[in-house]
């Protein structure tokens, strides 16, 4: 039965677990620019929280969705640009 984990940091993902999934070769998909994203602190001085979704089953990263949580919305987006 597949496990799901909220991931505050992708620090626990390696590069090699992220490889077995299928991004189409994106840029903004690789684990690289996602997690750099996090080591230069890109996104606390944007108010934003790593909250991704990580779909595991028998210790195998089935799929795992990039999500972000915005801490200091005004609920819209002539605001929050």
């Amino acid at each position: 039965m597949p496990v799901w984990r909220i991931l505050d940091s992708l620090s626990s993902v390696t590069e090699s677990r992220w490889s077995q999934l299928s991004t189409n070769n994106n840029p903004f998909l690789s684990r690289s620019f996602l997690y750099g994203l996090e080591q230069h602190d890109c996104l606390k001085k944007q108010h934003w929280q790593q909250a991704h979704i990580a779909v595991e089953e028998n210790d195998e990263l089935l799929g795992l969705m990039p999500l972000y949580i915005k801490q200091d919305s005004y609920g819209e987006f002539v605001f929050d640009w």
